[in-house]
């Protein structure tokens, strides 16, 4: 069985609860990601903050310059704009279980919890690269093989 650490990303860039708006969105851009882990005291995870909610909160100030928007986004805490109740999923779960739990809620992705431990980020980015994976295979003519699925590039973006 094909399982969530076997595409998920290891290592997730993340950022801390006291950190702003404006490090959010730096981080994004640089890394081209959409959701970011936000860690607390100790490293625990303690809410995610997506492209969205940089969006949304950022959406007062939309038609400003840059550099009014950066002054703004810096005086915000992550805090007062992530998600801090989130589903979770261990490494070990299966493929299908997340994409269905994903899918029927409407996630963006799910942080990969081992014993209280942020260990990865799985991303509907994930399962689009298994998705193209899978139909190169079909197309082609040959049995899947789930070996070469373990080869999909975890470290793409989130």
């Amino acid at each position: 069985m094909i399982t969530v650490e076997d595409i998920m990303t290891r290592h997730p860039k993340t950022l801390s609860e006291s950190d702003s708006l404006a490090d959010a969105r730096r981080l994004m851009t640089e890394y081209e990601i959409r959701h970011v882990p936000v860690l607390g005291d100790g490293g625990k995870l303690v809410g995610l903050v997506t492209l969205r909610d940089v969006l949304a909160a950022s959406s007062s100030v939309m038609d400003e310059s840059e550099d009014q928007r950066s002054v703004h986004d810096a005086h915000i805490p992550l805090s007062d704009v992530m998600t801090n109740t989130l589903d979770l999923v261990a490494p070990g779960a299966g493929l299908r279980d997340t994409a269905m739990l994903m899918r029927n809620h409407r996630h963006g992705c799910l942080p990969v919890m081992d014993n209280e431990q942020l260990v990865g980020i799985i991303t509907d980015t994930d399962f689009v690269e298994v998705s193209i994976h899978l139909l190169e295979q079909l197309e082609s003519g040959d049995e899947i093989d789930e070996a070469a699925l373990d080869s999909v590039d975890d470290d793409d973006g989130f």
